[in-house]
């Protein structure tokens, strides 16, 4: 009954319901860098709330914007040579504060981060976490001590690198009785409804479900979990979570938030003549709260009279990578069919024909990147008088495209610098 209870994949739900509030994806992206590109396009068409990401390896000021979320992410912390293997992008809009990860920093052979969500009827806490050894006899002992707190809601996802037939069909050797002692000692619900969540480099070896979701017990009844079927250029499958009936809250950084002034043109004198009324001797409530909300304002206002605003504008909705064009679509088109062949029958012939697409999407992709880039530089820099207009099309550019590393690509930003000396 125990392991039925925690290895209860009732919860889970392939077809996701409509009345969707929150949802949450998570992807071992093995490399960011690589296949940065292809998130970006699949963000363009959906809505996440959190993106739970591993296996990043790229150094903390690498670390790329993401249109519409919160940046920077939320990460593991690590010092100046060391590389960022997990991290969380919030979605804009959306109440989060940081929360330190109850992994102990001790902890071997495992990277972690942890956020909190505010929601209207509750907080949630969202873990990232990447075991890229697997699990050992220290680094899952953590998953003992989260439920000594039963009245927090946490959802833990990651990769685990671990197998057994509990989450993992065909499944014929355990990796760690530990972590499995573990999870099943604890109150967490697994998600997982034994779909594979990797797919093999070599045909010869089997697919497996290593990248795992665990809930609270509480949560499991409103969650719906399920695999997508593009693995966006990397070996591992995104999870989809979603929770039903919940919402998010407001975040505080949208509703009622400072707005932004242009100090070019300000007026100190004016502000520091407004600001001269507030005396500290004229309020009575002194508490920290009151002070702190009654000093703001009281700069906010003075701000207001003696500094002109910035207006803002209202973001565009999120097109994706602007170089993609319709060979990028089909090629994506094919290596997801390709893809749906070889989930329905895992033979020798259909992973070479996946692998094949996938390839070939690859260099339809970076040839659309090229040939996008250099029609850049020929149409808009070199035949542009105004270059204030293409500075903003680069700046637009500058987290939706990665430029093309090659011989010509050299040579077009060499030109490109020269023309601006």
């Amino acid at each position: 009954h125990t392991s039925a209870r925690n290895f209860g994949l009732i919860h889970s739900q392939t077809k996701m319901p409509t009345n969707i509030d929150f949802s949450v994806f998570q992807w071992n992206c093995c490399s960011i860098y690589n296949n940065q590109d292809q998130l970006v396009q699949h963000l363009a068409g959906h809505d996440y709330q959190v993106l739970a990401l591993q296996s990043l390896n790229v150094k903390k000021d690498k670390l790329p914007r993401l249109k519409n979320y919160y940046f920077p992410p939320i990460h593991q912390k690590v010092d100046t040579t060391e590389k960022i293997n997990v991290a969380i992008y919030v979605r804009e809009g959306v109440d989060y504060i940081y929360c330190p990860s109850p992994v102990p920093p001790d902890t071997p052979s495992i990277y972690s981060c942890a956020t909190t969500i505010r929601f209207n009827s509750l907080n949630l806490m969202v873990m990232s976490v990447y075991l890229p050894l697997g699990p050992n006899e220290q680094n899952t002992e953590w998953i003992r001590s989260l439920q000594s707190d039963l009245s927090k809601n946490i959802l833990i996802t990651g990769d685990f690198n671990a197998h057994a037939p509990f989450w993992e069909k065909d499944c014929v050797s355990v990796t760690s009785n530990r972590f499995i002692e573990n999870v099943v000692d604890s109150s967490f619900y697994l998600l997982n409804d034994g779909s594979i969540t990797r797919i093999p480099d070599n045909s010869s070896h089997k697919a497996s479900a290593i990248d795992l979701t665990m809930v609270s017990p509480d949560l499991a009844p409103i969650c719906n979990w399920k695999t997508l079927d593009d693995p966006l250029n990397s070996d591992h499958l995104p999870i989809i979570t979603c929770f039903n009936n919940v919402k998010p809250m407001p975040s505080d950084q949208t509703e009622n938030k400072i707005p932004k002034f242009n100090y070019k043109l300000a007026d100190w004198d004016k502000f520091s003549l407004s600001l001269s009324t507030f005396h500290i001797d004229d309020i009575d409530d002194k508490s920290i709260d009151n002070l702190y909300t009654i000093f703001t304002t009281s700069v906010i206002s003075a701000a207001s009279e003696a500094i002109p605003k910035i207006k803002s504008v209202k973001s565009k909705k999120h097109t994706g990578n602007i170089w993609w064009n319709e060979a990028c679509e089909e090629a994506k088109k094919e290596k997801k069919s390709k893809f749906k062949t070889y989930l329905k029958e895992k033979s020798y012939f259909n992973h070479i024909e996946m692998k094949k697409a996938k390839n070939k999407a690859n260099m339809i992709m970076a040839q659309a990147k090229r040939l996008y880039w250099s029609s850049f530089c020929k149409n808009e820099v070199y035949n542009h008088k105004d270059m204030q207009k293409v500075w903003e099309k680069l700046k637009t550019m500058k987290n939706g495209v990665k430029l093309p590393v090659s011989h010509k690509g050299r040579q077009v930003r060499y030109t490109f610098q020269s023309r601006q000396g």
